[in-house]
């Protein structure tokens, strides 16, 4: 697949398109909070509002199948540097819980950011924390769409050095591989890994030329198609 940067975009919403998930929270009550409406009318379907901690809850992405809605976030204490991993499986019809699995590797603050859902299991991508409370490694998890269950993860330090920022923010999938874009805390890094076991096929990094920023390069979505990776 070829890559494609696009540096500023606009985008055109197809007329056609009637259902929409979304994923929100209150910015100081931390409660995560996955939404389904109808664009065309804007009739909120269901509502579920979740607190698993009382703590710093929140939802980062949602995927959605004929099976179920799948929600990856963060949830932890509003203090401290010991945030957890969670995925959740909920209700297409009714955003009823059907599982959560909650994970923290570390110790420190572990994040998940992106999912991706296929016919046969559910994908997961975020940072983990090994030595401060900013992400320093990428993680990479398959999960079984009947309980959450683990299938395999893929933890790695891009840099080596376990600079602060490391962290998988988007996944795209095809049928036979996933696509993951994120920081290795210098550039912007995107890869393909085998949908089987998660191992490494390439690793491509890019620096934007005069990106204005002093602070980590980042990027937090990818798609694909036949022709390239977006």
């Amino acid at each position: 697949h070829q890559h494609k940067f696009l540096q500023s975009h606009a985008t055109n919403y197809p007329t056609k398109m009637k259902k929409f998930l979304f994923l929100s929270f209150a910015s100081f009550i931390f409660m995560s909070c996955v939404t389904s409406v109808f664009a065309a009318e804007g009739d909120i379907i269901w509502q579920q509002i979740s607190d698993p901690t009382g703590g710093l809850d929140v939802s980062q992405d949602v995927a959605t199948d004929a099976t179920g809605v799948y929600v990856a976030g963060v949830q932890g204490p509003f203090a401290g540097n010991n945030t957890t991993w969670r995925v959740e499986k909920r209700d297409e019809l009714t955003g009823a819980l059907i599982w959560a699995q909650a994970s923290n590797y570390t110790g420190s603050n572990d994040k998940a950011y992106g999912i991706a859902v296929d016919s046969s299991a559910v994908y997961v991508v975020g940072g983990i924390c090994l030595s401060s409370s900013a992400c320093d490694q990428w993680r990479i998890e398959k999960r079984s769409k009947v309980d959450g269950s683990l299938i395999w993860s893929q933890a790695e330090n891009m840099t080596a050095t376990g600079i602060q920022g490391e962290a998988a923010r988007g996944i795209a999938l095809d049928s036979t591989y996933l696509y993951v874009v994120g920081s290795d805390g210098l550039n912007l890094r995107v890869q393909k890994r085998l949908k089987s076991d998660g191992s490494v096929v390439w690793t491509m990094t890019h620096a934007p030329t005069n990106p204005g920023c002093a602070t980590t390069i980042d990027s937090y979505g990818i798609a694909v198609d036949l022709t390239g990776l977006y």
